[in-house]
């Protein structure tokens, strides 16, 4: 059986700091790497460093681990023994222009014995046999069986063919939690050639929202634009961003006065009182650092939520944009959130007196719904003012978001392109 490699995701954090660049000192970097297992597999990892700490949490009864340390690098090999979970850890120094960096890395393995597959509520994912199976089976293959079962009971997934193919399936999110797939693989004699057992976790993809509180006169708004954009770039899956103008340093900021009395309503509803102002999942975020910010992401993007955002239905109207969308917490009960929808402009060219020329994901209008309990499926409703420049200018961007009302927390999101 073939390695299995999910997810590898790089975290670099730091200690805050306050709102001046000439301050920000890294002091260390963390790599958290997720890697799954079947009973069987092996996996290699190699990094790049000197000064190698022991490596933590070893378990000899789940996995065999090959430590090898050459110049400069190490090279940890992970072999699956038994089911289970390790959370393998090191520090280093990394080989960069600083060898004060101090540097940790992370490793969080399962191992299973089925194979584990991963898929997201609304999405979905290309099943290939032949990733499985070896060049005689696949020269024998002639027919295939699909059977599932759950581990708790409900749908969890949804399995669809694709004509002409015996080998490739497209599964379907439909439900949070686990279930079970056992595919058997028949020759032209109906004699099995090899049975495959998948182990699938049905998970709602969550989606993080940054909210930041920026204008067109703040010395240190461009950094922090910079900033988001970069996260924006490397979490493009996982994080939506929207920018409000407020109306100082420079209360001229044209963004500022599209609409001003609803950027004013959102700054006060956080209490913000500086820019740049960054509300990460609903709180303030002190610190003004790019590396503290895509550690903050990711933890969050890693969080369980309830709820499911439905992808945007769009009507136009001459003046106005329809949207209507479904929430759904399935088994669970959600109460005391509102829902709010915003459409954003995207490359606004006008030149500050911090020097920023262009600038994205500007909220232009936004509407809100309050919910007292929501319980299984409900479908909402909302209507958005065009922005001027629609259908010239752009692009533009849809946003939703549901908000708990007593702590402020973001609950889900979801952003959806209109053009």
């Amino acid at each position: 059986m073939k390695k299995l490699i999910t997810l590898i995701a790089t975290v670099l954090l730091v200690g805050s700091c306050e709102w001046r660049p000439d301050e920000i000192q890294i002091e260390s970097s963390a790599t958290i790497e997720k890697i799954n297992l079947v009973v069987g597999d092996t996996v290699s990892i190699q990094v790049d460093g000197k000064n190698f700490s022991p490596i933590e949490g070893l378990d000899e009864s789940i996995a065999e681990v090959i430590d090898v340390e050459l110049s400069d690098r190490r090279v940890v090999g992970i072999i699956g023994l038994s089911s289970g979970n390790l959370e393998l850890f090191f520090r280093y120094i990394p080989i960069t222009d600083s060898d004060e960096l101090s540097a940790s890395y992370s490793i969080h393995v399962r191992i299973t014995e089925s194979i584990p597959l991963f898929i997201s509520v609304g999405e979905s994912e290309t099943l290939d046999l032949s990733t499985y199976l070896s060049i005689g089976q696949l020269a024998d293959l002639d027919s295939v069986a699909v059977s599932s079962g759950d581990l708790s009971p409900s749908n969890r997934i949804g399995i669809e063919t694709i004509p002409g193919e015996n080998t490739i399936f497209t599964l379907t999110g439909e439900q949070p939690g686990s279930t079970e797939l056992q595919i058997e693989c028949y020759d032209a004699n109906a004699l099995l050639i090899e049975s495959l057992y998948y182990e699938i976790t049905v998970s709602i993809h969550k989606v993080v929202l940054a909210e930041l509180f920026t204008n067109t006169g703040c010395v240190n708004c461009p950094e922090a634009n910079h900033y988001l954009d970069n996260i924006l770039a490397n979490f493009a899956e996982e994080f939506a961003l929207v920018r409000y103008h407020v109306n100082w340093t420079d209360p001229f900021d044209p963004m500022n006065l599209y609409n001003p009395s609803e950027v004013e309503s959102r700054r006060a509803y956080y209490n913000i009182f500086a820019a740049p102002g960054l509300v990460l999942e609903g709180t303030l975020v002190t610190s003004l650092d790019e590396d503290d910010w895509s550690g903050r992401v990711f933890n969050a993007s890693q969080e369980i939520t309830d709820i499911y955002i439905s992808p945007i239905d769009v009507m136009e109207s001459s003046d106005s944009l329809h949207l209507e969308f479904d929430l759904n917490s399935f088994s669970t009960t959600t109460s005391d959130f509102s829902a709010w929808s915003l459409v954003m402009e995207d490359s606004i060219q006008f030149e500050g007196a911090n020097g920023e020329d262009l600038h994205m994901q500007v909220m232009r209008d936004m509407r809100i719904s309050s919910i007292e309990t929501l319980e299984g499926l409900r479908t909402v409703q909302h209507s958005l003012k065009k922005p001027d420049a629609y259908g010239i200018a752009g692009p533009m961007n849809l946003l939703v978001f549901v908000q708990h009302n007593s702590d402020k927390s973001v609950l889900q999101s979801r952003k959806q392109n209109l053009y």
